[in-house]
């Protein structure tokens, strides 16, 4: 995930960033871990369109609120290609350009494998045991829904 923080000052009430995104709701922004709605800032692009934009806000954050300005691409299609038609090479590395940024989104949510199968496997030892030792019962007839309470 590309991401850039700041500290907050309390007069400064706009933020840099370098990243590329593709359409707005590409952009998130987060302070103190919360995150914010898209009303709640203005994004403006770069001065060169290329790459990166300003976040700003109307009023600056307080001092010490931290800003995380990072990067989600909102994976859809921007470029239909017709069969009969010809693939315009501009169209095709926006495509490819497109495809290889949401990548490096996906590669920045890190998961490690090993870590997670070893969690999954002690819990499911403590389901065992809980089961069999008869502190957890799974199979309990509460009846049906169908069936009328007894009063």
């Amino acid at each position: 995930m590309l991401k850039i923080s700041y500290i907050a000052d309390g007069f400064q009430n706009e933020f840099a960033f370098d990243f590329e995104f593709f359409q707005p709701r590409d952009v998130r922004v987060a302070v103190n871990d919360s995150m914010l709605s898209a009303a709640e800032y203005n994004l403006a692009h770069a001065e060169d369109n290329t790459r990166g934009g300003v976040i700003s806000f109307a009023n600056p954050p307080a001092e010490g609120n931290r800003i995380d300005i990072f990067r989600r691409i909102y994976l859809e299609r921007f470029i239909s290609y017709q069969p009969t038609a010809k693939i315009e090479p501009e169209a095709l590395n926006a495509d490819f350009r497109f495809l290889l940024e949401a990548f490096k989104d996906l590669k920045g949510v890190e998961i490690d494998l090993a870590e997670w199968k070893n969690i999954h496997d002690n819990v499911i030892r403590l389901l065992e045991s809980a089961l069999s030792s008869g502190i957890v019962k799974m199979n309990e007839d509460y009846g049906s829904i169908t069936e009328q309470a007894v009063a």
